[in-house]
């Protein structure tokens, strides 16, 4: 009987453990037959590491070939955080590395806004004895990975920095822009200039590399998913040398220059005064210097060349005697006499001259820059004539300059006094405001851009060309030509023969024998006209001498005009802010050294 028992028990326990045994061997021919490939491909997926293979940007270069932008290497730090990830540990080791606080290093890497898959950047552009310490040690905190990128370089320093602009990281409000939809997270885009104007060309498409690490975080394999294909080469229409000759100009001074080819509008010079080093923001700007930028009184980072506005001051009355001749109003022979102030509305009218210029016509009226002349002619005209003319050259609208930031400026009318007046009075168009007008002051606020559009105007006859930096650009792997800047002819301004015929006398008239004799170069013919601005500030409080008067008070400096005036090439214009000094002084020298910096090879040739 108990052997019966024993026995029965027994088969119970040998098929109980069958039972069991074979659930084991089912499941694991589920696991490892059935579904092995899947399985073994989640495995491998949790060990892939995908880094991303950053793109060159697109070198930029001169007309002439010479290097303005180009990249470099460099090694950053990254943690790719898990659920289990020491961030104190991470901290400490890191801190150790770069000196940052390691409270500092725990707020960034503990950032609730950050997407807890997205791999951090700890430190950026490490010295390669950086990089060696840590690759010695790195097994001790998992997670933390060298990858190589690739900067920005401008090895010109600040020379041309605001027409090349720089680069950062992308924003979220950014990534919503219809110009930046071939970009993604992360990614490297133009923050201004070319940089911005030219992103689409220069941007590469950024690559791909899978890499297989262990649990503790070594690299066991990798392989290159995609290649990164790198950003088109520009080449520009600057001209370095000329750039270069016109920053010295402006050299500790506040201002702008510009020079336009007059046939095509390619853009030979586009500078602001006082610059910044791009090389500051490669990388990531440092908060510090950020603030210094942001903070100076004298706004390095405004590009005044296309977004500063200023009255025009005397360069404007080029326009007023075009628009006087146009109308019929004023001949060139037309002559006033000027005692140095005329009485018009019941309000004394001043020339700089306080003898007066005498009796002068328009030529001798323009080439010395008589006021109470062009008063007289904007009294006899009125404000329409003026207001015709200058929306036909582009006053008060863009240019479409191919860089980014440019403003239009303010090109007054009675329909502008009605739209932006706060009260009756400030929604009338007066006599006086056709007054000021006439000598280029009042609510007039013009770019040095546009005013060299204007020069453009005058040299070739009336044709208005969009303004553009794009000469031509290359594909980088094969050297075809991607794009090529087009010469876009976007109005022309109707000028009669004898207006023209007027403008070129009296503007080489102004550089011959007037105000603007300093732009003189031995050898070409230049056309020009000056400008003294009084500042938007007003006028300063009487008594004072003009040496003591506070900066905000102090005139505008000013020189526009073309070049070699019997058969003109460029266009420029010149803008000094607040010097207290006529444009004919402090302008003028500047438009010299631009020319002679641009037509150094034909002076040398010819002796001169």
């Amino acid at each position: 009987m108990a052997a019966d028992v024993f026995a029965s028990r027994t088969r119970v326990i040998r098929w109980t453990l069958t039972g069991v045994l074979g659930l084991f061997v089912g499941r694991l021919y589920l696991l490892q037959v059935v579904n092995g490939e899947r399985y073994r491909e989640g495995s491998l997926a949790n060990s892939e590491k995908v880094t991303r293979l950053e793109a060159p940007r697109g070198l930029i270069f001169d007309r002439k070939g010479r290097l303005l932008v180009g990249n470099r290497h460099s090694f950053d730090l990254v943690l790719d955080r898990q659920p289990s990830t020491d961030l104190e540990a991470v901290a400490a080791f890191v801190a150790q590395v770069t000196g940052e606080a390691e409270a500092s290093l725990l707020e960034r890497m503990s950032a609730k806004d950050l997407p807890a898959h997205r791999p951090i950047v700890l430190a950026r552009d490490l010295a390669f004895s950086q990089v060696a310490w840590i690759e010695a040690r790195r097994e001790d905190v998992p997670g933390l990975s060298i990858e190589t990128n690739i900067l920005r370089q401008y090895p010109n320093g600040n020379l041309a920095a605001h027409v090349l602009g720089y680069v950062g990281e992308i924003d979220a409000a950014e990534l919503d822009r219809a110009e930046f939809d071939h970009h993604k997270a992360r990614d490297q885009v133009g923050k201004g200039g070319v940089e911005r104007g030219l992103d689409d060309l220069l941007s590469g498409q950024p690559g791909q590399r899978i890499t297989i690490v262990n649990n503790v975080g070594r690299e066991m394999a990798s392989k290159v998913k995609d290649e990164p294909r790198p950003g088109d080469n520009v080449t520009l229409t600057l001209d370095l040398d000329v750039q270069e000759a016109c920053e010295t100009g402006l050299a500790g001074r506040r201002g702008a220059c510009v020079m336009l080819d007059v046939r095509t509008g390619g853009v030979i010079a586009l500078a602001s005064s006082p610059p910044y080093d791009p090389n500051a923001f490669v990388g990531g700007i440092s908060s510090v210097r950020w603030n210094e930028y942001r903070n100076d009184p004298h706004e390095p980072l405004s590009f005044r060349a296309i977004a500063g506005t200023y009255p025009p001051g005397s360069v404007w009355k080029a326009l007023v005697s075009a628009a006087a001749i146009q109308s019929g109003k004023h001949q060139a022979s037309t002559s006033v006499t000027c005692r140095g102030v005329i009485d018009m509305y019941n309000r004394p009218r001043h020339c700089w001259k306080e003898e007066g210029h005498g009796t002068v016509d328009m030529k001798q009226a323009f080439i010395h820059s008589c006021n109470v002349y062009y008063y007289t002619a904007g009294r006899d005209m009125g404000a329409q004539p003026m207001w015709d003319l200058g929306e036909a050259v582009g006053f008060g609208q863009l240019t479409g300059i191919d860089v980014a930031g440019e403003k239009g400026g303010i090109m007054p009318t009675d329909a502008w006094k009605k739209k932006t007046g706060k009260t009756n009075d400030d929604r009338r168009w007066w006599p006086g405001d056709t007054i000021n007008m006439s000598i280029g002051q009042g609510y007039l606020a013009v770019t040095p851009l546009q005013v060299a559009v204007f020069g453009m105007s005058i040299a070739n006859g009336g044709d208005v060309h969009r303004p553009h930096l794009l000469d031509h650009a290359n594909d980088a792997t094969d050297g075809h030509v991607a794009r090529e800047g087009a010469i876009e002819t976007v109005r022309h301004v109707p000028y009669k023969g004898a207006t023209l015929t007027f403008l070129h006398d009296a503007m080489e008239g102004v550089v011959a024998e007037g105000t603007g004799t300093l732009a003189q170069v031995k050898g070409i013919k230049v056309a020009g006209k000056t400008g003294t601005a009084q500042p938007s500030s007003g006028e300063a409080p009487k008594g004072i001498p003009r040496e003591q008067r506070p900066e905000r008070y102090q005139e505008h400096a000013w020189f526009m005009g073309y070049a070699p005036a019997d058969a003109p090439e460029v266009a420029f214009a010149v803008v000094l802010e607040h010097v207290g000094l006529h444009g004919g002084t402090a302008a003028a020298p500047v438009a010299r050294e631009m020319l002679e910096a641009l037509y150094a090879d034909r002076l040398s040739v010819s002796g001169q």
